[in-house]
């Protein structure tokens, strides 16, 4: 799939023309490079993929960096600015999650999106329907490749892999069961107890399908 090559301009308050492109704007943590790589692959004449800069990699200055800079490009009603965390297997994280949870300003699009343990839940959701107990993410990792042999971290080729799956619908109903599972089971969302889940799916049903 061709990228739109163009440079990224902000949008400005009172133009008198704005792109037509809806903006999905991205926070991943540190230099990670996993989602960027999978979600530039939405790059569309109609929606552009902007990632936010900067090595943060705990949820609170994530998330700072991600209203900060949707503010200063002026996103609007028809744009999404996401932050993307692993809960890991850090307890830590449950308190650095409501910091960032509390974080967006009310009437924004902005939203924390978290995988538990980690993002790659999102790609074994394309395959299978598994409320399977990991205990590291090398595990996640190792469960992920009986269907990606070939899978790393940071991939740019994970994307067609899953394109041989069909469309992210299954992906999609598989995540929702997934935090449907835990709700039952009375675990809190957004907490590192929350697992396995991943709220990517949202980025879909909100965004990019809607």
């Amino acid at each position: 799939m061709m990228h739109n090559k163009r440079a990224y301009k902000p949008k400005q308050r009172n133009a008198k023309t704005r792109t037509p492109k809806r903006i999905l704007l991205i926070k991943a943590e540190g230099k990670n490079e996993t989602e960027i790589n999978y979600f530039n692959n939405f790059e569309s004449d109609t929606i552009h993929i902007v990632r936010v800069k900067g090595n943060e990699t705990d949820p609170e200055n994530m998330m700072k960096q991600l209203v900060k800079q949707y503010d200063s490009d002026d996103l609007g009603d028809g744009d999404l600015a996401v932050c993307l965390v692993d809960a890991d297997f850090n307890s830590s994280k449950d308190a650095q999650l409501k910091a960032a949870d509390k974080l967006i300003p009310k009437g924004k699009n902005i939203k924390l999106i978290v995988s538990n343990p980690c993002f790659e839940i999102w790609f074994i959701c394309h395959y299978i329907y598994t409320t399977r107990g990991y205990t590291s993410i090398d595990d996640v990792l190792n469960y992920l490749k009986k269907h990606i042999p070939d899978y790393a971290k940071n991939s740019t080729t994970v994307f067609d892999s899953l394109k041989k799956k069909g469309s992210e619908s299954k992906a999609i109903r598989n995540a929702q069961k997934l935090e449907q599972y835990c709700l039952n089971d009375q675990k809190k969302p957004h907490t590192v107890g929350f697992a396995p889940s991943t709220e990517v799916y949202k980025i879909f049903t909100e965004f990019l399908q809607h």
